[in-house]
């Protein structure tokens, strides 16, 4: 796909050298929208952000000292709304090709702007959810001492 931007190695004969995690952005879609549609609508499982290589992704993404400064000080203020970050795929010993396609079908129907959720950002996180979204964990969670 062309909208797609790889971060590193692309070329097909060199597979073999690299290990099985491709970081990559969407043209015009915020990485961590990107994320949640995946993982709400096509359940595919990514990551988003910088992946604790905060420095290098800096320099991967080409950001400016005023871009990084201005990210800095959102941060600071408790707001990762514009945080910059990538996407990334990761190859399990469990992966096979209809999970790649899996993903390849995401990304055109997140390009094409073909989901079917309304996506709302919470600044605080920077993560995406889907508009009236409950997270609601307690129903999994046992407090201790209370063990079956």
């Amino acid at each position: 796909m062309p909208c797609i931007h790889v971060y590193g190695e692309t070329d097909p004969a060199k597979a073999h050298e690299k290990v099985g995690v491709i970081p990559f952005n969407l043209e015009g879609t915020d990485h961590a929208l990107l994320a949640a549609v995946a993982g709400y609508e096509a359940g595919v499982g990514v990551r988003n952000g910088c992946f604790c290589a905060h420095p290098y992704v800096v320099k991967l993404l080409n950001l400016s000292e005023r871009e990084m400064m201005t990210g800095r000080d959102q941060f600071l203020k408790g707001d990762k709304s514009d945080m910059p970050g990538m996407v990334r795929m990761s190859f399990g010993c469990y992966s096979n090709m209809e999970d790649v396609d899996r993903l390849m079908e995401a990304l055109q129907m997140i390009q094409n702007r073909d989901y079917s959720g309304d996506y709302h950002q919470i600044p605080k996180t920077g993560e995406f959810v889907p508009k009236d979204f409950v997270d609601d964990y307690t129903s999994f969670w046992v407090p201790y001492g209370n063990e079956m």
